[in-house]
């Protein structure tokens, strides 16, 4: 996250953040593959829209500016001419409405990024992760893009249209709601007769809160489409990918569908009472207090057998906090005074780390080299940090117990943090079982810090570790067990002393 105060809004792609300040310009940060890249060094933005991949800001005069992954929606087919009042956005692809109803796509073809209606008339816009459901002044719909298109009602007074993955449900002014799509997300199984208010969504399931706050779901069971309350008295549902979370009046949640995403008997849900908002990543939630604390929960993993400390306790424990923003890995709160606090996945804008990386170019050892194409220890600091071991970027020993990689950061410095970026183009399981030190001394007889690590068998490509301010002048990745040790790159951020 970027130092400072006086941001005024935070905004995300599914990789990446982009705030925007007073003035209208904007200042982005997290991403792995562009996502939060070429961000306009302009100002006069008056609001950021995203795509899993990309960003679309709006000027006040309508006109366009795209960035991030290119095919997604990024760099390139953004419109060039101005009159825009809004842009809505699926996984892949934007749409952009103008103030006579007229639309204009771009992005990945076969998600709606060609295809729009000629005509106009059009009020808003909705869309599944590859489709877009255009609704007229009439209450007609018109579809396009790819799955969830097929079935779209062909009458007409519809007030609104919401979305799971691959479906669709309208509902009309009288309560009813009619869906199609996908009939594993949602696309059949709608309650009959009306009253309904307002539906919500997972990716696979529908919710619909009835004006005596009962709820109705139907969807994907597992993921949130049975397993909803039974009670009534709910305000709002909130989502995420795989579950819900009800709140009530008097501030207490209730939580269905995947365990592992903050759903059914998640533990860490919170029991109390109080909270007034609840906002969600991927696969976890975060609550705030009218005090302005936060609590978060979710986000399991059954393959690692814990929970992960990505979203759980992870969040701040002061209080102040107004608003919380998020993207698919990592929340942002902030505080009135525009500071923010991030938490989450340090790759994904989960944590803003000052300092800068140490080890680059620095002298690095390991305990032998893999013999048949020599790839050293320096690859792992020479700030390329492709994983294609044929491109020469990645060392690799040879296959032996308790292998090792070091680098000599040349005198002790203040670490805060350690990112490992794994070989990608095989083997990423040889990273699975090994511990990450760090020393005053270059054989390690004594170290500063150590910590093991048993992750899954495909562990992550790049693997982010908060070392907190750990002193030390060497850092040294090993297996503890018996396998070839691949290392695309290694940085070590932090400060000199």
């Amino acid at each position: 996250a970027p130092s400072g105060s006086g941001y005024t809004k935070i905004y995300s792609n599914g990789y990446a953040f982009a705030t925007l300040e007073a003035d209208g310009s904007i200042t982005a940060w997290g991403g792995t593959n562009n996502e939060g890249t070429g961000a306009p060094s302009d100002s006069g933005y008056t609001k950021i829209y995203s795509t899993q991949y990309a960003f679309a800001a709006l000027k006040a005069d309508g006109s366009i500016t795209a960035w991030g992954y290119s095919y997604w929606g990024g760099t390139t087919g953004a419109p060039s001419d101005n009159g825009y009042t809004k842009i809505y956005s699926n996984a892949y692809a934007f749409a952009a409405l103008k103030a006579d109803g007229s639309i204009t796509a771009w992005g990945d073809a076969s998600s709606g990024g060609t295809g729009a209606p000629s005509d106009s008339g059009y009020t808003k816009i909705y869309s599944t992760r590859l489709a877009f459901a255009a609704l007229k002044i009439d209450g007609s719909i018109t579809v396009w893009g790819g799955s969830g298109t097929w079935g779209a009602p062909s009458d007409n007074g519809y007030t609104k249209i919401y979305s799971t993955n691959d479906a669709f449900a309208a509902l009309k002014a009288d309560g009813s709601i009619t869906v199609w799509g996908d009939t594993n997300n949602g696309g059949t199984g709608a309650p009959s007769g009306g009253g309904y208010i307002k539906i919500y969504s997972t990716q696979y399931a529908f919710a619909a809160l009835k004006a005596d706050g009962s709820i109705t779901a139907w969807g994907y069971s597992y993921w949130g489409g049975t397993g909803a309350p039974s009670d009534n008295g709910y305000t709002k549902i909130y989502s995420n990918a795989y579950a819900f979370a009800a709140l009530k009046a008097d501030g207490s949640i209730t939580t269905w569908g995947d365990i592992k995403s903050g759903g059914t008997n998640s533990p860490n849900a919170p029991t109390d009472k109080g909270y007034i908002k609840i906002y969600s990543s991927d696969s976890a939630f975060a609550a705030l207090k009218a005090d302005g604390s936060i609590t978060s929960w979710g986000n399991f993993d059954s393959s690692w057998g814990n929970f992960e400390s990505k979203h759980i306790n992870a969040a701040p424990t002061d209080k102040g906090y107004t608003e919380i923003y998020s993207n698919a890995f990592a929340f942002s709160a902030v505080k009135p005074d525009g500071s923010i606090r991030a938490w989450g996945d340090l790759g994904y804008g989960g944590a803003y780390v000052s300092g800068h990386n140490l080890a680059l170019g620095k002298p690095a050892t390991q305990s032998s080299t893999y013999r048949y194409s020599d790839p050293v220890a320096g690859y792992a600091v020479d700030g390329n940090t492709d994983g294609e071991f044929l491109n020469k970027s990645t060392s690799t020993t040879e296959y032996e117990q308790g292998a090792w990689w070091q680098v000599d950061l040349g005198s002790k410095k203040n670490i805060k943090q350690i990112i490992i970026y794994n070989r990608t183009d095989c083997c990423a399981d040889r990273l699975s079982n090994y511990q990450v030190s760090i020393s005053d001394k270059a054989d390690f007889s004594t170290h500063t810090h150590q910590q093991d690590f048993h992750v899954a068998p495909d562990p992550k490509k790049i693997i982010q570790l908060g070392i907190s301010g750990k002193r030390g002048r060497y850092v040294r990745v090993q297996l503890l067990d018996k396998n070839y040790l691949s290392l695309a790159e290694v940085q070590v951020i932090g400060v000199d002393l």
